[in-house]
């Protein structure tokens, strides 16, 4: 990303953070719970989806999402730590959504009691988060990432996932979650706490953090331009920021339009803004 007209894309690789036999192992247990799996809609709706993500920009918007949580047309996903900031701030999601396969994940994230709202858990999330969120009685909805190795495996007629629906994305759940509420029906989507980018050391509301420099003083943070203006991200967050724009890039479906926004201050709301000027139809501010 440059300060040139067009958004310039990075070079990152990513990997997940569990080997394919981990993630086997996830995705055969959870099928084996009688759950229901997500199947995609052709229809849209006229709901309009707020995301809510942990990034620590969300803190900043708690008055705006109160004003949204008050009126009907809006579904409220609150994605990993996003749903008990939510909660927290006395404001209900319709949905919580989860992709990592961590075991860590289901001691961190949903600890708190939302009145209706039905789990989006990824089947490659680990056998605690679903086990959890059964013992609490909720309603969880198994959905499948389009993996390489997933799509292989489910292309067997032996594999629980045969021929089962996948939803393609980036490699984090905000990214995922943008993918699934447009399979959802959701054709405007409403982006908090998708920041992308360090505050000071800050990653995210639960005080995780990232040193920006390393012990001989040199830069360890990675640092971007986006429309004149700097931002310092970890290596995850740059490779997110670089995913979110091909998704844009991706998505767009001039028969079948959406558009996207984001809240706050952070480098993927300035993708957006700098987008919209720019000129894509899906951005809006």
């Amino acid at each position: 990303m440059t300060k040139d007209k067009k958004l310039q894309p990075l070079r990152i690789n990513a990997r997940c953070v569990a080997d394919f036999e981990t993630i086997r192992g996830n995705v055969t247990y959870c099928c084996g719970l009688g759950l229901r799996y997500f199947v995609p809609t052709e229809q849209k709706n006229d709901y309009e989806a707020v995301l809510v993500g942990s990034a620590p920009s969300v803190k900043t918007q708690i008055s705006s999402l109160k004003r949204k949580r008050g009126k009907p047309q809006y579904k409220f996903f609150g994605i990993k730590g996003g749903h008990d900031f939510l909660l927290k701030n006395n404001i209900e999601p319709d949905f919580g959504l989860a992709v990592d396969p961590l075991e860590k994940i289901h001691k961190e994230n949903f600890l708190k009691d939302a009145q209706n709202c039905t789990y989006f858990i990824a089947s490659q999330c680990h056998p605690t988060l679903f086990d959890s969120l059964i013992e609490r009685d909720k309603q969880i909805v198994i959905w499948h990432l389009l993996t390489e190795n997933l799509d292989q495996w489910g292309r067997d007629p032996k594999s629980p996932i045969y021929r089962h629906f996948m939803i393609h994305g980036g490699s984090t759940s905000g990214l995922r979650a943008i993918v699934l509420a447009l399979a959802m029906g959701f054709r405007k989507l409403h982006l908090y706490g998708y920041d992308s980018c360090l505050t000071g050391t800050l990653r995210k509301i639960n005080g995780e953090t990232y040193e920006q420099k390393k012990a001989d003083g040199t830069d360890k943070a990675i640092t971007l331009n986006v429309g004149g203006k700097e931002f310092k991200a970890d290596p995850a967050m740059a490779s997110q920021a670089n995913e979110f724009q091909e998704l844009l890039r991706t998505l767009w479906n001039e028969q079948d339009p959406w558009s996207i926004r984001g809240y706050g201050d952070g480098l993927i709301q300035h993708i957006i803004k700098t987008r919209y000027r720019e000129g894509t139809p899906e951005c809006f501010i």
